[in-house]
């Protein structure tokens, strides 16, 4: 029993075995315990240039009556369209037509649209180049698509990207895209919802909002129409 407790003793220990911690190193009293990293969720892929067939396929569709004016059949009839995208729970709804499938179009333009909106994505700046399917809606200094183009969304994500990548400023995103600095601000001033998120990243850097131009907010064919919820 001596002999053991000597031999605990000499290695550092006291008679219950326990580490003592006047003689260990006092380097590793100070260490804190691994902590290890949480699973992070994996990045969604990019839904910016799928087709409506390959969207649609990611999202679950709600039909129901929808309510307002619109006459019984409306009423009567569940017309009213709800898109759910599935990977990342943004959702949009169609309710002012009694047609179906008018109000699934317009529900699926309207996910495109939040999506772009709600979901950055990610520019490496030194190595940025507009994508070819933005060269062909270049016209000089400006972006010519309406907000029926099926490329209007990403067109509006992409702003929104180069946005918050170079520190909130209009001119600087004109600059990498090889626009007016007018097509950038006219392109966001013509959706509220477009507006509203590139003053929330301006908002993010302390910046001030973006002032409105005055007067017009553009025509269709240059910043697209308002697409309301």
């Amino acid at each position: 029993m001596v002999s053991a407790v000597r031999r605990n003793r000499a290695a550092g220990c006291t008679f219950q075995g326990h580490p003592d911690l006047r003689q260990s190193n006092p380097s590793r009293r100070n260490r804190l315990p691994f902590a290890p990293v949480p699973n992070r969720p994996a990045p969604v892929a990019s839904t910016r240039l799928l087709t409506d067939a390959a969207l649609l396929a990611q999202c679950r569709r709600d039909q129901f009556r929808g309510p307002g004016p619109g006459g019984q059949k409306r009423n009567k009839t569940s017309s009213a369209v709800r898109l759910v995208h599935t990977p990342t729970g943004v959702t949009a709804t169609a309710t002012e037509f009694r047609s179906l499938r008018e109000n699934k179009l317009y529900a699926l333009r309207r996910l495109k649209l939040k999506l772009a909106v709600d979901l950055r994505e990610p520019v490496d700046l030194p190595r940025f180049t507009p994508p070819d399917w933005f060269l062909s809606l270049r016209r000089s200094n400006g972006i010519e698509a309406s907000h029926r183009h099926p490329l209007y969304a990403a067109v509006s994500g992409l702003l929104l990207d180069l946005l918050q990548a170079v520190g909130g400023s209009p001119a600087a995103v004109a600059v990498n895209l090889g626009v007016s600095t007018t097509a950038v601000v006219r392109w966001l001033e013509g959706e509220p919802s477009l507006w509203a998120a590139a003053n929330g990243i301006r908002a993010g850097l302390a910046l001030k909002p973006l002032a409105h131009r005055g007067g017009s907010c553009g025509s269709p064919r240059s910043s697209g129409t308002r697409l309301d919820p």
